[in-house]
């Protein structure tokens, strides 16, 4: 084919045929820019149908972080609303019995609930040369809003609940007395490890008589009323966060099933 061209030109100019030799230059340049033109469309085409196949790799593993997220989230909401219920228990009551000291550790019992979005696989994407998931926009967007404007919220969320845990004045240790040691106390004698008992002073009921008459209801109730308050908080920040998380996880299951 070259060769054929090449005779042409060289006929032409033999020929002083000027304008024609012109007009074939012209179409010869016309001819290797379309060639070229059509090399960059099929490289193009070639790098975006393997960005897209990316794409779908990334959502397949976005879709094992979220529900890495909803699985904790799932038993968090569950163990905050018991927690809530305990605490609603103790609040409700205007007078307390010594039968009622477990269930008022119970409701007093200092827990903090924190929780970070996990975001490896989007963290991922941000680093990949598109950086966004190419042939998703739309659904990018959704992702975006979640690894961006939620995990942020999250953020200053799980931030709160432990600066204001901080400031809880009931500690577990306060209520120290009122465990069991249900193992056995042993010590180490020639070589042999000695199970030793020792003499109590108090029964059980009689420690748990001390320990309920030491208790400072005020206090407890007020600091109860605080920690009610804050995870309340937290609860609804933690099923805000579930509600999108399964939004995104229903979007992503459909534009893989569909496409």
């Amino acid at each position: 084919m070259i060769k054929f061209f090449r005779h042409i030109r060289q006929r032409l100019v033999a020929e002083s045929k000027f304008s024609k030799y012109l007009l074939y230059a012209i179409g010869e340049i016309i001819l290797v820019v379309i060639g070229i033109l059509i090399a960059l469309q099929i490289n193009t085409w070639s790098d975006n149908k393997t960005a897209v196949e990316n794409s779908k790799v990334f959502l397949d593993e976005m879709l094992k972080d979220l529900t890495s997220d909803t699985f904790y989230l799932d038993r968090a909401i569950v163990a905050i609303d018991k927690d809530l219920d305990a605490k609603e228990w103790l609040l409700h009551k205007t007078a307390y019995q010594l039968k009622d000291l477990d269930s008022i550790y119970l409701s007093v019992t200092n827990n903090y609930w924190d929780f970070y979005i996990n975001d490896r696989t989007f963290q991922k994407i941000q680093n990949n040369s598109h950086s966004k998931l190419i042939g998703y926009d739309s659904l990018y967007v959704q992702v975006s809003r979640y690894y961006s404007t939620i995990k942020k919220r999250m953020e200053k969320n799980t931030e709160y609940e432990i600066r204001e845990n901080s400031k809880y004045n009931i500690k577990d240790e306060d209520y120290y007395n009122m465990v069991k040691f249900d193992f056995p106390l042993t010590r180490v004698s020639n070589g042999t490890q000695i199970e030793r008992e020792f003499p109590v002073l108090q029964g059980k009921k009689e420690r748990d008589s001390i320990q309920f008459a030491n208790l400072n209801i005020i206090e407890l109730r007020n600091d109860t009323k605080l920690a009610y308050l804050r995870h309340n908080f937290i609860l609804k920040g933690f099923m805000m966060c579930k509600e999108e998380a399964d939004k995104l996880i229903d979007a992503i299951e459909k534009t893989l099933v569909y496409d």
